[in-house]
């Protein structure tokens, strides 16, 4: 994604993707205004991360790693991208290959000290 460079900032990384997933929405769409003013909810990116998330999933189980990228120059990129100023680029997932042995496993917290039931 050398076309894209200099629009991460703190992520050099994302240059060397092997392919970018850019969720963009238009600002100016009525469903988009209605959801939100109706329930105060922006309901549109509930539905971006579900989208952006079973990618995610799916890149995983094909040996695909992701990465969520929120940080980013949002004006330069969609200068560069070509992506109308009334557009918002919500969120980019970037996706490539990756060496399992430099990827170390974190200590996980055992299932009763993150989920409480309650039964009344």
């Amino acid at each position: 994604m050398d076309v894209c460079r200099g629009v991460y900032s703190f992520n050099n990384f994302i240059a060397e993707s092997a392919a970018l997933v850019i969720s963009i929405s238009d600002k100016e769409g009525f469903l988009r205004k209605a959801a939100g003013a109706i329930k105060g909810t922006d309901y549109y990116l509930i539905d971006i991360g579900i989208a952006c998330e079973h990618i995610a999933l799916q890149a995983q189980e094909l040996g695909i790693g992701s990465c969520w990228i929120g940080w980013f120059d949002e004006r330069r990129l969609k200068k560069i991208l070509k992506i109308p100023k009334r557009s918002k680029i919500d969120v980019i997932l970037a996706l490539g290959y990756y060496e399992p042995q430099l990827i170390n496993p974190k200590p996980r917290k055992s299932l009763d000290e993150i989920v409480s039931f309650y039964n009344k």
